[in-house]
């Protein structure tokens, strides 16, 4: 049976942010029917896991990645009995660079600091979209117990005092202060994550309320 290429458009256009994994099953069935271009949907299957969970903005995976991230590392934490902290981050000062420059300035803003938090984060700790508002990130410390994540957020202060966001906009170049409301909670195995995500969260608004980010 042929499954032509506006099946697919239309199949995924309804069915890609319900639930991708589903989406990848029941597509997958139809290939199985023995579909000439079975070359072609894998691609565009393979394309569509990646955008719905890919922030078009900074490039970052989204909240959707970042919440399964959560829980398989939840899963391998419990196995594992080793401990994982959960960062939230919030960009200082977004309204105010939106107001003052342009919202373009905003976005850059915030794509410099995402970049910025790359920088200092290893390879294995997931940084994603995260939160009610534009300029929250959400980060998974894989391995790291209270010391480690207490340590992470040092180093983060330390950062911000000798680095800026840089980048440029029709031909003028931008050097702002890097500023970040930070909040972290650590997650004990067996324990219950959402209670980490609500200590990362209140940690992380009480510094807006004292609008400061010193130790």
């Amino acid at each position: 049976q042929y499954v032509s290429r506006t099946y697919i458009n239309n199949f995924c256009f309804y069915l890609a942010m319900v639930n991708i994994d589903e989406l990848v099953e029941l597509v997958s069935k139809e290939i199985d029917l023995r579909s000439p271009d079975k070359g072609l949907i894998k691609r565009y299957l393979g394309l569509i896991r990646e955008q719905s969970t890919t922030d078009p903005l900074v490039g970052l995976r989204n909240r959707t990645y970042g919440e399964r991230a959560l829980q398989e590392a939840k899963q391998a934490s419990d196995q594992s009995e080793i401990p994982f902290s959960f960062f939230m981050f919030d960009v200082v000062d977004l309204s105010y660079y939106n107001n003052k420059f342009s919202r373009r300035i905003g976005d850059l803003a915030i794509q410099s600091a995402a970049q910025f938090l790359l920088s200092h984060s290893r390879r294995k700790d997931d940084l994603f979209r995260y939160g009610e508002s534009a300029d929250e990130f959400g980060q998974i410390l894989r391995g790291a117990d209270e010391e480690v994540a207490t340590a992470y957020r040092k180093r983060i202060h330390k950062a911000m005092e000798s680095h800026a966001l840089n980048f440029r906009h029709k031909f003028r170049t931008y050097e702002l202060p890097v500023r970040l409301h930070i909040g972290y909670s650590t997650y004990s195995p067996n324990s219950d994550l959402d209670y980490v995500i609500l200590k990362a969260n209140e940690m992380m608004n009480q510094t807006k309320d004292l609008n400061t980010n010193q130790l």
